[in-house]
């Protein structure tokens, strides 16, 4: 709500966070901001459904739970060219595995409750402002390149500053505090502050063990007899592995799969494997200290319609696992019998 307003247009990938699909398919819509979803593998659909009101291009670094490595560079060119911010959801790798603004994103944003927080007992989130611009598009776009009035002209909501002007490299930041946080009021709590700074503290070391337990999952996945695909980007298999190690430090925790059956079986199939757990939670958090298991057709990705959860990357039976920080050979026991009991 910072950067757009009635007469808008946004361009999203496709493969998002199912409420972030809402947010900008359906919210904003009532604010009349639209939205265009594309490929997010395709930097070309994002030039393609580009138009004279676009005013911004959003996007995850890793999709929740496509697991689409974004190709940031790629993207942010094609943003600076046509004078508009690339906005990047950086939730998933954490700032510890990938820095978006060092490939070119102008705005990064991060949902805390996840892995900087890593306990799953605080909401809260994070804005990131890049404070790289430049007129010629070469290292950033400019606020003052005409298509943002709201950054350049006297603010009504604050006494007649202009936040470009005034604050330059942190404009965004001001504008979003002073008249969008203090408006809407998403305000964080002191005591959730403080419970997400004692987890940003351990950030580095719970990531090594979040990347390291994820790819030893997706190996005993891949190999086991009952599944019927792995999606995990730390696989050499995976199709963006050499993207996502040019961009990245590790692969994250999460991960999906399918087990065998078939479309109708393989839901069923998920479904008693979520249920035959024992030491893993069924919970449709992320980025825990725990192990967590969900199916994203039926509850973060419930309220798409099925176009939309396949263009998010959903499939019908898909289990996602957000891999924590346990003793991998517990996990692993889990999962095992798991399957076990999802295929008798």
């Amino acid at each position: 709500m910072t950067i757009l307003q009635a007469g808008d247009h946004v361009v999203a990938a496709g493969a998002l966070y199912g409420g972030s699909v809402t947010l900008l398919a359906v919210n904003l819509k009532k604010f009349g901001i639209t939205t265009t979803f594309v490929d997010a593998t395709q930097p070309d659909a994002f030039a393609a459904a580009m138009r004279p009101n676009t005013r911004a291009v959003f996007a995850e670094s890793l999709g929740n739970p496509s697991l689409v490595v974004l190709d940031i560079a790629a993207i942010a060119a094609v943003a600076h060219a046509h004078g508009v911010p690339l906005v990047i959801d950086n939730t998933v790798p954490s700032p510890f595995l990938c820095n978006p603004i060092a490939l070119g994103a102008d705005i990064v944003v991060h949902s805390a409750t996840k892995y900087l927080a890593g306990h799953g007992t605080t909401l809260g989130g994070v804005v990131v402002e890049s404070g790289r611009y430049s007129k010629d598009g070469r290292d950033g776009f400019a606020w003052d390149n005409g298509k943002f009035p709201g950054m350049t002209e006297p603010s009504d909501g604050y006494h007649g500053v202009k936040w470009y002007e005034t604050f330059g490299d942190f404009g965004f930041t001001m504008r979003c505090r002073m008249e969008t946080l203090r408006v809407y009021g998403a305000a964080l709590s002191p005591s959730s502050a403080w419970q997400i700074l004692q987890g940003v503290e351990t950030l580095p070391l719970r990531m090594e063990r979040h990347c390291s337990n994820a790819l030893a999952v997706a190996n005993f996945l891949q190999a086991h007899p009952a599944v019927a695909w792995v999606n995990y980007p730390g696989l050499a298999s995976h199709p963006q592995h050499a993207l996502l190690q040019r961009q990245m430090r590790g692969a994250s925790g999460l991960l999906a799969f399918g087990v065998k059956g078939g479309v109708k079986g393989g839901v069923a199939g998920g479904v008693k494997f979520i249920e035959s757990a024992q030491f893993m939670s069924h919970l449709v958090n992320i980025g825990d200290t725990r192990t967590l298991i969900s199916h994203p057709a039926s509850t973060t990705h419930r309220q798409l319609d099925a176009a939309q959860q396949l263009a998010a990357g959903v499939k019908p039976d898909m289990v996602r696992i957000s891999v924590g920080l346990e003793h991998i050979d517990d996990i692993l026991w889990d999962i095992d019998q798991a399957l076990a009991a999802a295929s008798a």
